[in-house]
């Protein structure tokens, strides 16, 4: 692909600039899902980057890590759900 940067007040004659090769080298994405839970209102966010995933809960007090399994089952559901693909977003 080439692109041709026109003269400019900055450039005193036309560059011609060829693209080689592009690649991604970092992304970050956040997810937020609002949930229904057998009738109780949960808020969760999927926070994803080349180095991992981060998943958390919202509480009165902000937002908390969900770090360990077991500790509330409902959390527990909503993380199987995401990691089985059943959570989509869009």
């Amino acid at each position: 692909m080439s692109i041709e940067v026109k003269e400019t007040h900055e450039f005193e004659m036309p560059m011609d600039i060829q693209i080689q090769e592009s690649s991604e080298v970092w992304w970050a994405s956040t997810i937020e899902y609002d949930l229904t839970v057998n009738g109780e209102e949960w808020t969760v966010r999927v926070a994803e980057t080349p180095k991992g995933t981060d998943f958390y809960y919202f509480t009165e007090d902000g937002w908390e890590p969900f770090t360990e399994e077991g500790e509330e089952p409902v959390l527990d559901a909503i993380y199987e759900a995401w990691s089985d693909g059943e959570l989509t977003h869009g």
